[in-house]
């Protein structure tokens, strides 16, 4: 059972995280890229010189820098372009927007390094003397990402749920064990080797299930298109989960372990072992897991009333043909445009 428990859960995970990063497929250069956020530029700094300082910079360091552009589509939606600086091509599913298309476009964006020496910290400095201001540099990495994605939500539910799961189940494994750990303990066997061979098979099941999910996620690449530098996360995602699932074991292993020698061995050899704190345990899992299930079903409800009303949303936008789109983020109306330029960016 728990064996095809760490399987599943792997795979389950594996799925999750191939899911997400085909929903981040317009943005997941935000989380594996290092940027530098730009919030506000001075009236004076044209495209054309900050274009100049960046082509010299790219060239200069042998990097890839890319300026992100954000407009609204016919539908309402966000579509993000990339103005290139240096030699090389974008990352796969980006879209590129030239020079010439760009110089209207507003300095207050996001700057990407995509490739190369170049340092966030030397390209902050190049933004902030070509006349940038409110710059905060950004060095994603798969902690990270991993640790904003399953830090909350109905996520964060189900990852607790899984390790409560496993947790139970060594629990009920290490008690089995129990059976035959007085004959073992009298036969001259260390209680340590008793205990630890649950985990050896946990150890075995967890490598298992990381090929499996890890050869599930390539599988599914031809059906979900994500980014190829998405597989860093994923692995470095399921080595955490099965290196979790690994700490809860061995942790009943020590607890087993070190209670044991509290017992007389007679009581061992006769079976007569004190199960108080065994079923504390058990009834404290069966709580836990039931707050955590109550929490998921009321966040549940939550969020699917939140997915309707974007869904009406939607709906309602293409039944429409007058409606007007106000991009109000940092790039959309820039001091710099005439009024027909804003006009004319607002409306789909």
């Amino acid at each position: 059972m728990k064996r095809f428990f760490v399987m599943l859960s792997n795979l389950l995970t594996s799925l999750f995280l191939v899911w997400m990063f085909t929903i981040w497929s317009d943005t997941y250069v935000s989380h594996y890229y290092p940027s530098v956020s730009v919030h506000t530029s001075k009236t004076e700094v044209s495209f054309e010189k900050l274009a100049d300082r960046l082509s010299y910079l790219a060239k200069e360091t042998d990097s890839l820098i890319a300026m992100q552009h954000q407009e609204p589509d016919a539908e309402g939606k966000t579509v993000f372009t990339y103005t290139v600086f240096g030699q090389g091509k974008l990352p796969e599913h980006l879209s590129e927007k030239n020079h010439k298309d760009a110089t209207r476009s507003s300095l207050a964006t996001n700057y990407f390094i995509f490739r190369g020496n170049l340092t966030v910290e030397r390209l902050t400095s190049v933004l902030k003397h070509a006349g940038l201001e409110h710059l905060y540099p950004n060095l994603p990495s798969s902690l990270s990402v991993l640790a904003s994605v399953f830090s909350s939500g109905f996520q964060l539910i189900a990852l607790l749920i899984f390790l409560l799961t496993f947790g139970v189940l060594s629990l009920i494994s290490q008690i089995l064990n129990l059976r035959s750990a007085g004959i073992r303990l009298i036969s001259g066997e260390n209680r340590w080797n008793i205990f630890l061979r649950p985990f050896s098979q946990d150890l075995i099941h967890t490598l298992i299930g990381l090929v499996l999910g890890l050869l599930f996620a390539v599988l599914l690449k031809p059906f979900f298109p994500f980014p190829l530098i998405a597989l860093k996360t994923l692995v470095t995602g399921l080595i955490l989960y099965n290196s979790c699932l690994l700490f809860i074991s061995l942790f009943f292993v020590v607890l087993f372990a070190t209670s044991i020698t509290k017992i007389p061995l007679m009581q061992v050899i006769k079976g007569q072992i004190p199960v108080r704190g065994i079923i504390s345990l058990i009834l404290i899992g069966q709580l836990l897991a039931v707050i955590i299930v109550s929490i998921g079903v009321s966040r549940t409800s939550i969020y699917s009333k939140a997915w309707q009303k974007q869904e009406q949303g939607q709906v309602a936008w293409r039944q429409e043909s007058s409606l007007i789109t106000l991009s109000l983020g940092r790039d959309g109306v820039d001091p710099r445009q005439s009024q027909e330029e804003i006009t004319r960016k607002q409306k789909v």
